[in-house]
């Protein structure tokens, strides 16, 4: 395998808070008792990578400071250029979550502009129906937490599961939060996408006024050109 990447343990199990951000960010890599498996995703927190992927496959992708995402950017890229990223579900770190509502709240927001930032590379269609109707963005995290429900139910037991309904208010909450910034991103592009299309549609109409008049001073020579030829030949 060119990668591999383990699981990620809730490290603060007692916080409202905390908790809430690890469902929403890590419900993906929770740790189990299956077998490795291949996968297109690993988080970077509990991940590591062959020398060779770096000297070979260089990193075609911009990230800057604060971006969120970029882990699953990287992964995505090197599973198209036919790399083999394997999961390792028993293989877990325990991860310290933020805690305290507002904080929690702020890294929601900047994780559903990450989102958008992978799942306009990892899923191109979905991207291209919410450009559509953009307002579906905010019905995304009812079927997210049934989704996140259903891992849960799978990887962690009866238990963990009742824990998870339990947090469900703040959980929905926040992946409105997270809901908010992924629109943010999605507007933005749009608006970006639409400017970029106005300007080469300006530049096309530009380039066609020109052509035209390059026509138009080459007809106007050349009719110019048959008068004088014309005049010469009834002189003749």
């Amino acid at each position: 395998a060119g990668a591999v990447g383990g699981s990620v343990e809730n490290g603060t199990p007692w916080s409202i808070t905390g908790s809430t951000g690890f469902y929403l960010e890590f419900f993906r890599f929770l740790a189990s008792g299956k077998k490795p498996y291949t996968t297109p995703l690993l988080i970077g927190g509990n991940s590591g990578f062959r020398k060779e992927v770096f000297d070979t496959h260089p990193i075609d992708h911009c990230f800057n400071d604060a971006s969120v995402g970029e882990d699953f950017i990287f992964n995505y890229n090197l599973m198209k250029k036919g790399k083999v990223i394997m999961f390792l579900p028993s293989v877990a770190v325990k991860h310290l979550n933020k805690t305290g509502l507002l904080k929690v709240l702020r890294y929601q927001y900047k994780l559903g502009m990450g989102a958008y930032s992978y799942r306009s590379i990892h899923s191109s269609d979905i991207i291209s129906s919410l450009n559509n109707l953009p307002v579906l963005v905010f019905f995304m995290p009812v079927g997210i937490l049934v989704w996140i429900g259903s891992f849960i139910l799978r990887r962690r037991g009866v238990l963990e599961f009742l824990k998870y309904i339990v947090l469900l208010p703040s959980l929905y909450i926040a992946n409105n939060i997270w809901a908010m910034g992924f629109y943010r991103e999605l507007i933005k592009n749009k608006s970006k996408a639409r400017h970029t299309n106005n300007d080469v549609a300006e530049v096309g109409n530009i380039q066609r006024m020109f052509d035209w008049r390059i026509h138009r001073s080459v007809f106007q020579k050349i009719t110019s050109l048959k008068r004088t030829w014309r005049s010469e030949e009834r002189r003749v």
